[in-house]
């Protein structure tokens, strides 16, 4: 897979400068966070427990020392542990990541309420162990970081901290969450705006003409190995 060399420092130039729409701050301080913490490129195995009963009954999730979680009315299945969510996603649901809506998704998958700043789409999306999902083609740019878990595609294989980036005009594509953990869990960031007018469009232009023509999805160099 090509990695663009520009990409990582497209985000970090314009973080610096003020200027980076909120939704890619969110992504980019996530990513950090989460580099920081030793948590990119390494799955983790077993079942996600918690130990406070209050988010074992908002995410349907076990509770630690065999005692087993009670499920909601109207549970969709997302399993997230609060906790482990970087303080940036955190701070951008306003703290209290069990407030936010889920909705089951016909193409696979559960997805949050989609929150629209600064030009920006911020949308996250759950897959539980070994769930497929097709992903159509969107008519503008996209960046999505796996805070969680990992899944396969055409392009390979991603893991907990890398961040793809999307064109926004290829072909359907097919995805399937990593069997060896509970469920993936992405951070996704598109334009909302027109496909060559939006926020990533004009950061990421280059690339993106690059990713169009050669079909398919590029990692962000600031994926590459340490």
């Amino acid at each position: 897979m090509g990695r663009h060399d520009g990409a990582y420092d497209a985000l970090l130039r314009d973080y610096l400068a003020g200027t980076l729409a909120l939704p890619l701050r969110v992504l980019l301080e996530s990513y950090l966070e989460l580099r920081a913490a030793g948590r990119t490129g390494a799955g983790r195995g077993g079942e996600v427990t918690v130990r406070d009963p209050h988010l074992a009954r908002l995410f349907g999730l076990g509770l630690a020392d065999g005692i087993h979680a009670v499920r909601m009315p109207g549970d969709v299945g997302v399993q997230i542990e609060e906790a482990r969510l970087p303080q940036a996603l955190r701070d951008f649901f306003g703290g209290d990541l069990g407030l936010v809506p889920w909705r089951a998704s016909p193409d696979g998958g559960r997805l949050s309420s989609t929150s629209v700043a600064d030009g920006c789409e911020l949308t996250l999306l759950w897959l539980g162990r070994g769930e497929p999902r097709v992903r159509y083609p969107r008519p503008g740019a996209e960046v999505a970081l796996v805070i969680e878990g990992g899944f396969q595609d055409e392009a390979g294989r991603w893991k907990t901290g890398e961040i793809a980036l999307r064109a926004g005009d290829g072909a359907a594509v097919r995805l399937v969450a990593d069997e060896r953990e509970p469920g993936c869990l992405m951070l996704l960031v598109s334009d909302c705006g027109p496909a060559q007018g939006g926020p990533l469009a004009r950061l990421f232009g280059t690339v993106f003409d690059q990713i169009r023509m050669d079909g398919g999805v590029m990692r962000c160099s600031c994926c590459r190995s340490a």
